[in-house]
């Protein structure tokens, strides 16, 4: 059951951003130890509740039909701040993680496009991420959105891939990524053979593929 309260707080923050921020993971090589990218992760501070876990949010989002507009408030908050890194020079990736129900939204790529003109942000200064798991439940309709993104060069990355390779290729190869991310639950086990040897194939065949 919708908590109504919650809906109505949720539509009011989305409209005004006051409520909603977003936090920035920083990606570090480590061939260089230098700070590369930025993950942009979006946090809700309720002003009588509290933080509201994301996964809650963005599902009460989906159900009161505000999913569209706080993926438009994401993007264009990390693509303003993506914006103002370049401006000052500094060659930062940042990478906006899409919910399940973005994959099958026609309008995304006209929504992404139209954000990173309207601010001056490059295709190959964004990466869009997308969970593995996502990706294996989506339907017939993510084929053409991920498509539509690639046409207009945009990196989409295949995150928390876990440690079954067959999964992991069918996903990369689904949506065309153009990057990957394991997940923490194969990198806290990388130590283990299987785990070790699933993600190496999974690296060799993507390659292998051209898709990385």
């Amino acid at each position: 059951m919708t908590d109504a309260a919650l809906a109505a707080d949720l539509r009011e923050a989305i409209a005004r951003g006051g409520d909603l921020l977003l936090h920035y993971l920083p990606e570090i090589s480590f061939a260089t130890g230098r700070v590369v990218g930025m993950d942009a992760l979006a946090r809700w501070s309720h002003p009588e509740r509290g933080p509201i876990p994301p996964p809650q949010f963005v599902a009460l989002a989906e159900e009161i039909g505000q999913l569209g507009a706080l993926t438009e408030w994401v993007l264009k908050t990390a693509f303003r701040q993506c914006r103002v890194w370049r401006d000052d020079g500094y060659d930062l990736v940042v990478s906006v993680n899409l919910s399940p129900a973005n994959l099958e939204d026609e309008r995304l790529p006209r929504l992404v496009v139209g954000q990173a003109r309207a601010l001056g942000v490059k295709p190959e200064w964004i990466r869009l991420e997308i969970p593995e798991r996502a990706i294996a439940a989506a339907g017939d309709r993510i084929e053409w959105v991920a498509a539509a993104l690639r046409a207009v060069n945009m990196c989409l990355v295949v995150d928390e891939v876990g440690s079954v390779a067959a999964t992991s290729r069918a996903a990369i190869g689904r949506i065309g990524a153009g990057a990957i991310k394991f997940g923490r639950s194969a990198v806290s086990r990388v130590g283990e053979p299987a785990v070790a040897d699933a993600m190496r194939a999974t690296i060799a065949t993507a390659k292998g593929s051209g898709l990385l």
